[in-house]
């Protein structure tokens, strides 16, 4: 027993002597986790806080800070009504009812309807469809996510009053933000849907494992354990940082995973321990001695892939890195402390009912491992091939992918900003909820309506009006000639006098200053999203002091598409950087377990496979469409979500490893003991093999509940981790490590060969207890 094992044997009898103490402990923080998850529906908001350092969130700032546009965070209410029109006499008066009912909020600065202004793109040609614009006093779109319940409850009275008299009459808030508030509803919706589907049927599938109701039900416990009480961390750090609600969806995808994952491992090695007549002080004992150790391993693999995930330093992927990796520590720390108590208090009774465990103890499938193994181990060379093979098939899809986002046919159905959002587009106007907004400023100071200022802004203006992609724009340059003549007849520069003259454009389109403007470009309701993000891109790296007279200004892209472009571009420069980190500090720590060289290389090759094959299936489905209709897409979306590859990574790469070394754990405890490394694999695999499927099962269970979710970034990395438990099982730990264990021998273990080969001892001595 070397010095770390003996530690953790140490560590496994203080358990057991101060059990009671351990398990009191925990209830106190199962406590504080069930008190803090009921506020996370509170303090879990959505994405909307901006790509730190970029160009859109320069562009913000400078809106926010330079400008006084009552609009720049808004809601749009859509009316539709089969009765009224705009027309009458009606229609005009519940435009004002619905108005007033927000004159009292605090946050709303102003709203701006046709009645303000009889623009055409606010109304349809027969009158019967129209919406008006609530400007917002918030400091940022998080910020903005606040008001979307306030506004709805005040605008419902007005409503169910003109619904009384027309029941056609149909009112919706919407925009980007209502758009990723109810989405963050819908998703906190779908983890309670997918938790109450997973637990009782993982039970039954863990009763009919183990055949014991303690040691089908303790595994289940700790999982949900493992995820209330990271809720209620989540919570605490939600206090100091902006978190999403992705947060909540990943901590109990993980939590249920890992935690049960876990779980199986140390009470499938405490009933073997039992199975070999050892007291229940020196089960415990060996259990976190052997699989508490692997654990412990198996679990910093893990959070390393979660922790990379902070590296982009977006809202997302930091809450993403956050839940997983606090997920993962509270899941070792159950499976390592609590587990080990509760099991001391249990002892034998864990297998209760006895008869139904004995009964499910005669169909171990140990035997049936070992004979794969050996089976593997004679023709290596053809499992190797063939398994690599099926791995860069199910990969080659990967390499057509195509980034993008979706349209509103892909949104949760029964959202209320989706409805809306359908109402824009039968208006052909749904491009209003995601104007690009061009901010621009003169570095020498000169007010930005002299003459020459103007000249070279309607250029500008010209240019974007006959772009394809561009339904309308909204500038100063409309106003050109208005703001010139009144500029050098009356107020030569003085721009607090122009803002009373000229209030409505000076407003909207006029820093505090004088010195900057803003382009408002509304894109069609029929253009792509490629088209649009082509378009964007152009504008972002367009050398703009190249362009006739704005030399001496300064441009800033801001708004969704601006945003999503750097979004994209943030999360693709990042990558190369998560995946050496992860590669670097996963060789390390698989060095320092198994001290060998070759391991962790194979290790992260087999992994990259595993990652690839999972990110090709995403591919092959949600992309191209084969089989979309089975995760609930009659047609396929045609595009991946620019974040699932990054966040697959870390995640498949973390959760793969994790088997991975409690496989090798195993074996080289095999190794150690024998010196013979063709018994070690094929005694490693037989006492592992079962208790993997199983673990792999309860994966593929908990992240194809996931897969029905309505969110459809949840949907597929719930389909990615599932492929990926799917071939890690099925391919890479049964074929591929194995056959390449056989192939390279005694130099698995390089640099610490064993000196003489030992014969090995009697293999009733690795068996295992019921799989």
């Amino acid at each position: 027993m070397n010095q770390v094992t003996a530690r953790f044997h140490a560590f496994g009898l203080g358990l057991h002597r101060f059990r009671w103490a351990v398990l009191a402990v925990w209830l106190v923080l199962v406590a504080f986790g069930v008190f803090g998850a009921q506020r996370a529906h509170d303090v879990l908001k959505g994405s909307a806080g901006g790509i730190p350092g970029s160009g859109s969130a320069r562009a913000a700032e400078l809106l926010h800070s330079k400008f006084v546009n009552p609009y720049q965070y808004n809601f749009l209410v859509t009316i539709t009504s089969d009765k009224l029109t705009l027309d009458g006499d009606r229609y005009p008066v519940l435009i004002r009812d619905l108005e007033h009912s927000l004159d009292g909020l605090p946050f709303v600065t102003r709203t701006f309807s046709y009645l303000d202004h009889p623009l055409p793109y606010m109304r349809d040609a027969a009158g019967h469809r129209t919406f008006f614009l609530v400007g917002l006093k918030a400091k940022d779109g998080l910020a903005a996510e606040l008001d979307v319940k306030p506004v709805r409850r005040a605008l419902k009275p007005v409503i169910a009053q003109w619904q009384a008299q027309d029941p056609s009459l149909q009112v919706y808030v919407t925009g980007e933000t209502p758009i990723g508030y109810d989405g963050t509803q819908v998703l906190i919706k779908d983890t309670g849907t997918a938790e109450k589907r997973i637990i009782p049927i993982a039970i039954v599938f863990l009763l009919l494992a183990f055949g014991g109701l303690a040691a089908s039900g303790i595994p289940v416990l700790v999982g949900a354990t493992a995820s209330v009480i990271t809720l209620g961390l989540l919570v605490l750090f939600a206090q100091f940082m902006n978190l999403s609600a992705f947060a909540q969806n990943i901590s109990s995808m993980v939590g249920l995973g890992v935690g049960i994952d876990y779980s199986l491992i140390i009470v499938s090695r405490f009933r073997e321990a039992l199975g070999r007549e050892l007291p229940v002080r020196e089960a415990i004992a060996e259990t976190v001695a052997s699989a508490g150790q692997a654990v412990v391993y198996s679990g910093l693999t893990v959070m390393i892939g979660f922790l990379a995930l902070f590296l982009p330093n977006l809202i997302d992927t930091n809450s993403l890195a956050l839940a997983g990796s606090l997920t993962v520590l509270v899941s070792v720390l159950l499976a390592l402390t609590l587990l080990p108590a509760v099991l001391s208090i249990l002892g034998h009774r864990i297998d209760w009912p006895f008869g139904l465990s004995r009964f499910i103890g005669r169909f171990s499938v140990s035997d049936w491992w070992y004979r794969w193994a050996r089976l593997v181990m004679r023709y290596p060379a053809r499992f190797l091939v063939g398994g690599t093979l099926v791995l860069i098939a199910l990969s080659t899809p990967m390499l057509g992918v195509k980034f993008g986002q979706f349209s509103t046919k892909f949104l949760p159905q029964g959202m209320e900003s989706g409805a809306g959002l359908v109402q824009l587009e039968k208006m052909d106007q749904a491009g209003q909820l995601y104007p690009i907004s061009i901010v621009i400023e003169t570095t020498d100071h000169s007010m930005i309506f002299a003459p020459r200022n103007m000249q070279a802004i309607a250029g500008v203006v010209r240019g974007l009006r006959a772009d394809p992609v561009v339904d309308s724009v909204h500038s100063i340059v409309e106003n050109a000639s208005s703001l010139i003549l009144l500029d050098n007849l009356f107020f030569r520069g003085d721009v607090a006098a122009l803002r009373r003259r000229f209030p409505e454009a000076a407003s909207l389109l006029i820093s505090k200053d004088g010195t900057g403007t803003v382009i408002q470009v509304v894109p069609k309701t029929s253009a792509s999203y490629a088209s649009i993000k082509a378009f964007t891109r152009a504008l972002q790296d367009r050398n703009w002091s190249q362009v006739p007279g704005m030399a001496h200004m300064e441009v800033a892209l801001g708004g969704a598409a601006p945003s999503n472009n750097d979004f994209e571009a943030a999360i693709l420069n990042a990558l190369p950087k998560v995946v050496a980190l992860v590669f670097v500090i996963t060789f390390v720590l698989l060095y320092m377990s198994f001290r060998s060289v070759l391991l962790p290389i194979k290790a992260l090759l087999m992994n990259t496979l595993s990652v690839s094959a999972s990110f090709g299936a995403l591919v092959l489905v949600f992309q191209n469409g084969v089989g979309s209709w089975l995760v609930g897409f009659p047609e396929a979306p045609g595009v991946i979500l620019v974040a699932v590859p990054i966040v697959v990574f870390c995640c498949v790469f973390g959760l793969s490893m994790d088997y991975e070394v409690f496989l090798l754990s195993r074996i080289k405890e095999e190794y150690d003991r024998t010196g013979d490394n063709e018994t070690a694999v094929a005694a490693g695999l037989a006492a592992t093999g079962g208790i993997i499927t199983n673990a792999a099962l309860i994966m593929l269970l908990v992240f194809g509940a996931f897969i029905a979710a309505n969110v459809v970034l949840t949907k597929m990395l719930g389909f990615g981790l599932a492929v990926a438990v799917l071939v890690d099982a099925l391919v890479i730990r049964v074929m591929l490590v194995p056959s390449f264990m056989a192939l390279m021998g005694k130099w698995n273990w390089w640099p610490h060969i064993h000196a003489r080969e030992r014969a090995p001892e009697p293999r009733e001595t690795v068996g295992v207890g019921p799989d």
